[in-house]
């Protein structure tokens, strides 16, 4: 119980007036603070400098405003958004951190986090009792912030690092909607377009959601009520849309139908053999959201694809000039074929995170959206074109992109993982040569990821990332 007892330090004061403005800076300074909530806290880079100290603390309502002004400037220059991840560290920091205006520290490649300008011409005076006050403070509130907490500034650049060596050009860290990390390397920029290859699907997906928002179909609806060719055929009859998305319709995953020289994919797509029951495998491949497009077209009854695709998900996106890879017959490639910036492809996230609204506008319903979040029994790691980490806790890690370069037949997906560290309610948008779109909901974090082909660890970066 002595701690307790550090909070009548201020009693041996006489005057009230002082008593009470000094519990305002208190309060003003740790306001600011918890106010500006991260992952665990974006404030060492900033904090840790030559002459950093643990211990002082201004204790003159005028020196506290300056603290407050330092405080404010540091936050709105990153754009940090800090979480006190331990008592001993959040005194630390916020102590330290603050008196330690005037300098800057360097984030790889020019990434800086700005310090204030702050001049300390004196050596500040020290009140125990502040600090004692403040340490209650932040004992009372850290129970009350989020549990999972990603990462400090720190541990981005340890995963920035990481990525650039792995040929990586860009990492962009967002959480509740404000930008903390953003790196770009290997000629990568923010404006620079970078292809996401298979992550393109995912915006079909949506697209797909949309379109049972707006009544075309059911997600379990027969394909052959729409593709009537198939009802004849004893499995292609069976084959329902939710299959087409989740790739466990049986159809061969046919790569040649991203080839530039066919006329007409569609048609190629609808013929294509069945090589499972409906439903008892995973076959990775194009050949499904091809097969979908033709659904989405009969079922447009002559509205153009692109056109409904650009009306209910991209345009309300702000995405434009994409690259649909169209045939001769004007079908898209829904695939592959995006090329966003980091920030642009982190708008799908921001849709994800607002349970199917972007900016207020709501895209597709909160609870047709949690369709893509659940997997199948042939794999329980995808859903609607979105790839899942939801068997995190038992699961065994898995490179996604080398599980799908084996033939469908030897890949086992029962009890797999992206990474076992990271939540279980992560949800990835995944394109080949590791491009990336973590989206975390317990967490508010979007965290996108390019680069060129080269071994990489989706795993070993989260872990980075997550300061583990």
């Amino acid at each position: 119980m002595g701690w307790l007892k550090s909070l009548g330090a201020l009693k041996s004061r006489t005057s009230a007036l002082y008593e009470t403005t000094q519990f305002f800076w208190i309060i003003l300074d740790f306001g600011i603070w918890t106010n500006c909530r991260m992952w665990k806290s974006c404030v060492p880079p900033f904090a840790e400098g030559p002459g950093s100290t643990s211990e002082s603390s201004a204790s003159t309502p005028a020196e506290r405003k300056l603290w407050v002004a330092c405080a404010r400037y540091f936050l709105e220059s990153t754009g940090c958004q800090p979480v006190l991840s331990s008592v001993a560290k959040a005194y630390r920091t916020f102590i330290a951190g603050l008196l330690q205006c005037g300098s800057r520290w360097q984030l790889p490649n020019d990434n800086r986090l700005a310090a204030c300008a702050l001049q300390k011409k004196t050596s500040p005076q020290r009140d125990p009792g502040a600090g004692r006050q403040l340490f209650i403070a932040l004992l009372i509130y850290i129970p009350l912030s989020t549990s999972a907490q990603p990462t400090s500034c720190a541990d981005c650049a340890r995963a920035a690092k990481y990525s650039e060596s792995k040929r990586g050009v860009s990492m962009l860290v967002t959480q509740n909607g404000r930008t903390i990390f953003e790196h770009y390397a290997n000629g990568g920029s923010a404006r620079g377009r970078w292809p996401i290859f298979s992550g393109t699907k995912s915006f079909w997906g949506i697209a797909a959601l949309a379109a049972a928002r707006d009544g075309l179909f059911k997600l379990d609806d027969p394909v052959s009520d729409t593709i009537t060719e198939w009802k004849s055929d004893p499995r292609k009859s069976q084959i329902t849309i939710r299959q087409l998305l989740n790739q466990t319709d049986g159809i061969e995953g046919a790569s040649r139908l991203q080839r530039a020289s066919i006329r007409d994919r569609n048609v190629m797509a609808i013929r294509l053999q069945d090589v499972a029951e409906p439903g008892a495998a995973f076959i990775y491949g194009p050949s499904h959201l091809q097969i979908f497009s033709e659904l989405l077209r009969r079922k447009l009854r002559g509205r153009d694809v692109i056109s409904y695709f650009e009306g209910r998900v991209s345009n309300r996106l702000g995405l434009g000039r994409l690259n649909y890879k169209k045939d001769a017959r004007g079908n898209p490639l829904p695939a592959t074929g995006f090329e966003l910036t980091a920030r642009e492809w982190a708008r799908l996230g921001e849709l994800v995170l607002g349970q199917g609204s972007y900016h207020g506008r709501q895209i597709v319903p909160a609870a047709i959206l949690r369709e893509a979040f659940a997997g199948s029994q042939a794999n329980p790691s995808y859903g609607l074109t979105f790839w899942l980490n939801e068997q995190a806790s038992n699961g065994r890690e898995a490179d996604m992109e080398r599980m799908l370069d084996l033939p469908w037949q030897n890949a086992q997906w029962s009890n797999v993982c992206i990474c076992r560290d990271a939540p279980a309610d992560m949800v990835v948008a995944l394109g080949s040569g590791y491009q990336r779109l973590f989206v975390i909901p317990s967490l508010e974090a979007i965290i996108v990821r390019q680069g060129s082909s080269a071994k990489f660890s989706d795993a070993h970066f989260l872990r980075l990332i997550l300061g583990l």
